[in-house]
């Protein structure tokens, strides 16, 4: 529980992130069909197998926990960030609250996106009470 899962898509030039919640599932934006809208105004956080997350053709998918160079958080917290999170619907927004901003608040406490800006200094901060 806890890994950052990376959909690295070379022709987009971005990642989409995920954390990995055991038995094959992980927890992400989801992307496509009724989960979130086509344009990416809104999406929800949901749980599916890895198997059966859609990506594009010639997208890596791989563990990233070093990216970030912070210590994890107990995996008791992320279980509660996770469940906290889980179907919410939000409104999507690339700078200030995106899968790597979510995937890291949940790991690290801290929510933190290297696609846009500084990486030291977060755009989002989500702030729950522990």
């Amino acid at each position: 529980m806890g890994d950052l899962i990376e959909f690295v898509n070379p022709w987009l030039g971005l990642s989409l992130w995920a954390v990995y919640a055991g038995d094959g599932h992980v927890i992400h934006f989801g992307v496509g069909g009724k989960i979130c809208n086509r344009v990416l105004k809104k999406t929800r956080i949901c749980k599916q197998r890895l198997a059966d997350v859609r990506s594009l053709a010639g997208t890596r998918i791989r563990v990233n926990n070093s990216k970030h160079n912070l210590a994890a958080s107990p995996q008791e917290i992320m279980t509660v960030r996770c469940e906290i999170f889980l179907e919410q619907e939000f409104k999507y927004d690339m700078v200030n609250f995106n899968s790597e901003h979510f995937a890291t608040f949940v790991r690290y406490g801290h929510a933190l996106s290297s696609q846009v800006g500084d990486a030291d200094s977060p755009n989002f901060v989500i702030r729950v009470p522990f």
